[in-house]
């Protein structure tokens, strides 16, 4: 818990109206840039347009794919490696929320390898080069643009699989807290508890030590304190501000103690009908925090302080906060049934022992019975 080591290789530029300065930033890394960008919003409101122009104003040639739906699949990042491969970038942009940029790493380790997805997914402490990645984060997500790590949907197993390589993580953070002011209010506000529940979890890792534990509860406090402000109000920069400031803290975290169950679960429910990754994790933290705040109450201790209640009431409070965003969803309301739950047990891996409240498949068990 004591003993840490740092070290992060991430050059991030952190301000209002940095996506300015992008093409100069991003030249110091090629010349021949792959844009990959997420849902229709980014050229809806013009910023992937804007993008491309400040690029080409710093002599950055430009190819730019399609905005893919969803969350990156195995089919979409091999479709896009093959569309890539011809126009040889030498680095790769992602642009948007955590989706583009886990497939922005993805692609830029399949381009220069000349391996597929489906390669490193199964073997994936093999990644051992990726072309320069530069992540643009439009959302308040979860700190992909210093992570280590992609997530990509696996459609014939229908669970999520990542891989985790300091190869992937990017060069270069451009974060502008502007970008994410048209980020409409339910996207705000599941994305948002999410990064909640990300640092809760980090927070409670066995991996976690002094270090990673300052930055989880700055992130629980400026969560907690500016989200709801940023749901009712999306032109509300100062909030925007501080939870793209939450974000990034939590991408450092993800690195150094990683998550807890809600996350290892979410990836094994796979891409069930209308389920995002935000809305598997608002399902599944009511149950998986009321087992981990049993098992240490120093660090519940920590959070009360953090968010400015009496320990005995932050349980209540936090699940509380889940139910006035309004996304008090569950796991039925995707079609998960009690008949499901002994296979999607089976499908949940990843380091499960980090999570205090695991004791075995039982634990698992019953965090989704609970969240049904």
């Amino acid at each position: 818990m004591h003993d840490f080591q740092f070290h992060h290789p991430t050059k991030v530029i952190f301000s209002v109206g940095s996506i300015e300065n992008s093409g100069n930033e991003s030249a110091a890394f090629g010349k021949r840039a792959l844009i990959i960008t997420s849902g229709q919003a980014t050229l809806k409101i013009g910023i992937l347009n804007r993008l491309i122009e400040i690029l080409k104003k710093s002599n950055i040639n430009v190819f730019s794919l399609d905005p893919f739906q969803g969350e990156p699949s195995v089919t979409y990042v091999d479709s896009a490696v093959k569309q890539a491969t011809e126009y040889e970038p030498d680095l790769v942009i992602g642009l948007g929320g955590g989706s583009a940029i886990d497939a922005a790493k993805a692609i830029s380790a399949c381009l220069a390898s000349s391996r597929n997805i489906t390669y490193f997914l199964s073997n994936p402490l093999v990644v051992q080069q990726a072309l320069p990645i530069v992540a643009i984060p439009t959302t308040i997500g979860s700190g992909s643009e210093v992570s280590r790590g992609s997530v990509i949907t696996d459609v014939t197993q229908n669970i999520k699989r990542g891989l985790y390589n300091d190869f992937l993580i990017p060069k270069l953070a451009i974060i502008d807290p502007q970008l994410s002011i048209t980020l409409p209010s339910r996207a705000t506000a599941l994305i948002g508890f999410d990064l909640l529940s990300a640092a809760i979890e980090s927070f409670f890792s066995r991996k976690s030590n002094l270090y990673t534990h300052m930055l989880s509860l700055e992130i629980i406090s400026k969560v907690y304190q500016n989200l709801p402000a940023a749901v009712k109000d999306g032109s509300n920069l100062e909030a925007r501000i501080n939870l793209a400031f939450a974000s990034l803290l939590t991408g450092y975290n993800l690195v150094y103690s990683g998550t807890c169950l809600p996350h290892r679960i979410q990836y094994a429910l796979g891409s069930h009908p209308g389920m995002t990754h935000p809305l598997g994790i608002a399902a599944l933290f009511p149950a998986w925090f009321s087992l981990a705040a049993k098992t240490e109450p120093a660090k519940l201790a920590s959070i009360s302080k953090a968010i400015g209640v009496s320990e005995s009431q932050v349980v209540k409070t936090l699940l509380a906060f889940r139910n006035e965003l309004k996304i008090n969803v569950h796991l039925a309301d995707f079609h998960i049934l009690s008949p499901d739950i002994p296979q999607l047990v089976n499908k949940v891996g990843g380091d499960l022992k980090s999570d205090p409240a695991y004791k075995g498949n039982k634990t698992i068990e019953f965090i989704l019975t609970q969240s049904l």
